[in-house]
């Protein structure tokens, strides 16, 4: 687990970030609230912490991410690779899995 949460992170929330590479970011704390991730790469990167909801995680790979105590309740995570990641704490509450 990486222990360092970094400070001043940008605004994202709301961005429209498909496609992008994050693989091992450190986003731990980020506010990512309805960001478009469809397609992007986000395996190993470290979400701690996160707010995602409502985020667009269509298609996104979070291989081995580090999803703990991170919010993605609403959040699309139809088609998402979540094989390896770390979801202690995490909230699913109302997840759109595709299904």
């Amino acid at each position: 687990m990486n222990n360092y949460i970094p400070k001043n992170l940008p605004n994202l929330s709301g961005r429209d970030l498909r496609g992008i590479n994050f693989s091992g970011l450190n986003l731990c704390g980020a506010d990512l609230e309805g960001t478009i991730f469809v397609g992007a790469n986000l395996s190993g990167a470290w979400l701690c912490g996160a707010n995602l909801q409502g985020a667009n995680l269509q298609d996104a790979d979070l291989t081995g991410a580090d999803l703990t105590s991170a919010n993605l309740a609403g959040a699309n995570l139809t088609r998402t690779l979540l094989g390896g990641a770390l979801t202690n704490g995490t909230s699913f509450k109302n997840v759109d899995w595709g299904i």
